[in-house]
């Protein structure tokens, strides 16, 4: 089972965590899950003040990295949200344009889904 999960804007990110928390209950023993984060949705990859408690993606990425999810952040977007790939977590790998990476997945057999 391939998966590509595309969160384009911060308000993916809760829906992320709550179907794959679905999903890893009764997922297949192998597995390719990659979550792609770009647009807005890339402020979720990185630590930023929250004293309100709000929801934060950050926190909670390395739940879904240890459960066998790749993290991807589109360039494009980073640079476009002033995000320097150095703040990134170590676990978060880049791809320079996220629709050049969505339609190659696609083509290679991934099922694509949107947050």
């Amino acid at each position: 089972m391939k998966i590509i999960y595309h969160v384009g804007d911060m308000q993916g990110w809760p829906k992320v965590f709550n179907s794959l928390g679905g999903f890893f209950q009764v997922a297949p023993q192998s597995f390719d899950l990659l979550i792609l984060a770009n647009g807005p949705g890339v402020q979720g990859l990185v630590k930023t003040d929250n004293p309100q408690g709000d929801f934060s993606p950050y926190e909670r990425l390395p739940e879904l990295v240890e459960k066998g999810a790749k993290i991807l952040a589109c360039e494009n977007a980073l640079r476009r949200n002033n995000i320097d790939v150095k703040d990134l977590p170590a676990f978060v790998s880049t791809v320079s344009s996220s629709i050049v990476e969505l339609a190659e997945k696609q083509a290679a057999g991934y099922s694509y889904i949107r947050a």
